[in-house]
């Protein structure tokens, strides 16, 4: 039985389909288009059109595969870095859960999480967790279902990428800490990548789609000429000279230029005493662009460079470095909670089964032992005529099969518990969230030259903001946007320093905000 990974993005869908088992390898792989408005930033919003294109899809190329396995790109789709104290494997979710709640109040209640860890059994807890909004994941729980296809993981596509370009790079990267950058057609996923680890990534809704549009603006193109155009480096006709080439990069890539910028910085000021950057490397349709690891390299002052991806069962008509995250899902080999998979409930799923495995083996012994008993009492009924000692057998049996009904009863008192569980558990679960919908707001409507580092909620009526802004004008473009919110009142800057570089000038500016929101 086959697996079939799959990248399912605005514009184009990637399916790879291997072998599965322990040692995977593969066997076709796929590029097929998105259906026009079917999904928006990793989110299904035309389930029948989608479901169309690849059940005809599927039919036609004979793909048996019964094992669907996901990589989720969507801004949406957050991370964070996990550090805690030794804890058992179980302890890990619920504790991190806990500390997201902390900055993000009733989060979980909207959001589904899931972690990958590094650390050994006993050690301190590392590892980076990825979490992202239910109602997503559950339009892919869906697709699979109207697909005939067993869902067993859904993967942030960052996670499945770095697997796939750590596992099958042709460039040495040892212990090294590099950057990897992903440029999709509308999202570009950043990644922070040391000693074999994600210590740190990041998204933007923005991608290659900003280069074709201003070459059709600029050069009277369609969207689609453009895009061929790029895709295939024929640029002699329009743009003339390196300067023009660097201008369109310039514009074109303004908001992935911004997503690295930040990201090393971040990195900089946290982590870079222990794992400084020292590469970039370039994957997905929207690297595929003449010029753009130059300009990156001379921006930066960091080598950059596209992946280059060791695959010898890749179908050579098709590039193996624009199929990292479908490669990266469909090669799995660990099990389903040994790594990232952000299937809804997946935890309860397999807590059900593994219980209800036990479930089963009881039940079935207590059917053995009451056949056992009935059987016992028939042979007593059948031997009882006039002998005292098979009265008294008699007697025991009728005692052993009265102690197996009051067990019945007991197991039957015991669901009826689990039962009214799990209905105080679905009533916590549908409470409505507040803060969740809000945060979301103000993150959609954050400037590109900010990063914020912390949000933290007060009460029902303040929000806390600190981060990092490249000018004093984004930190003003910020505040305005807040005060536009239809829910927000006021807000108040509590403290801005300024970082300055070796010849005195500003490089950056931190700031703490506080926003007051209406009651």
């Amino acid at each position: 039985m086959s697996v079939l990974g799959m990248d399912v993005g605005s514009h184009t869908i990637k399916l790879v389909e291997s072998t599965g088992g322990k040692r995977p390898q593969i066997l076709r792989a796929f590029l097929l288009d998105t259906p026009q408005n079917a999904v928006s930033d990793g989110e299904i919003r035309e389930m029948d059109a989608l479901v169309s294109v690849l059940q005809q899809f599927v039919q036609k190329n004979r793909i048996r595969a019964k094992e669907l396995h996901i990589a989720l790109q969507s801004s949406q789709v957050a991370s964070r870095e996990i550090r805690l104290p030794a804890l058992k494997r179980d302890e890990v979710t619920p504790a991190v859960e806990f500390d997201l709640s902390q900055s993000f109040p009733g989060i979980m209640q909207s959001h589904t999480l899931s972690c990958s860890l590094y650390n050994k059994p006993g050690e301190p807890v590392v590892g980076i967790s990825a979490f992202c909004p239910t109602r997503i994941l559950e339009g892919y729980v869906e697709l699979s279902r109207r697909l005939d296809m067993t869902l067993i993981r859904i993967d942030a596509s960052f996670n499945a990428t770095q697997r796939c370009f750590l596992q099958n790079s042709l460039s040495k990267i040892d212990e090294e800490s590099v950057l990897l950058v992903d440029i999709g057609m509308s999202i570009t996923q950043v990644s922070i990548l040391s000693k074999g680890r994600i210590v740190l990534s990041r998204s933007v809704g923005a991608g290659a789609q900003q280069v074709d549009e201003l070459m059709a603006s600029r050069f009277g193109l369609s969207l689609e000429e453009s895009r061929q155009i790029r895709t295939n480096a024929k640029y002699g006709d329009y743009i003339q000279n390196d300067d023009d080439l660097t201008s369109f990069i310039r514009l074109g890539f303004s908001s992935v230029e911004d997503l690295v910028r930040q990201t090393l910085d971040y990195h900089r000021f946290n982590k870079e005493q222990d794992t400084p950057v020292k590469r970039i490397f370039l994957t997905g349709g929207g690297s595929i662009f003449k010029g753009l690891d130059v300009y990156l390299t001379d921006v930066f002052r960091l080598p950059a460079e596209a992946v280059r991806i060791n695959l010898k069962s890749f179908p050579g008509a098709l590039r193996p470095e624009l199929f990292l995250s479908a490669v990266g899902v469909a090669l799995e080999t660990k099990s389903i909670t040994e790594d990232i998979n952000l299937i809804p409930n997946i935890r309860a799923i397999t807590t059900a089964q593994h219980r209800g495995g036990k479930r089963t083996l009881v039940y079935a012994l207590g059917g053995i032992v009451i056949l056992a008993t009935l059987a016992s009492y028939a042979v007593v009924l059948w031997l009882v005529n006039g002998e005292a000692d098979r009265t008294e057998a008699l007697r025991l049996r009728t005692e052993e099969y009265a102690s197996v009904n009051e067990v019945k009863q007991q197991l039957a008192g015991v669901e009826k518990l689990k039962l009214g569980m799990e209905n105080v558990l679905a009533g916590a679960a549908s409470a409505t969230l507040v803060h969740t919908a809000m945060l979301d707001t103000v993150s959609q409507n954050m400037p590109l030259g900010v990063f914020v580092q912390n949000y933290v909620v007060t009460g029902r009526s303040s929000l806390a903001l600190s981060g990092i802004a490249q000018t004093r004008g984004d930190i003003a473009v910020l505040i305005n946007r807040i005060k536009q919110l239809d829910f927000m009142n006021d807000v108040q800057v509590q403290n801005v320093t300024t970082r300055l570089g070796e010849d005195g000038s500003p490089i950056d500016y931190n700031f703490t905000l506080t926003a007051t929101m209406k009651q």
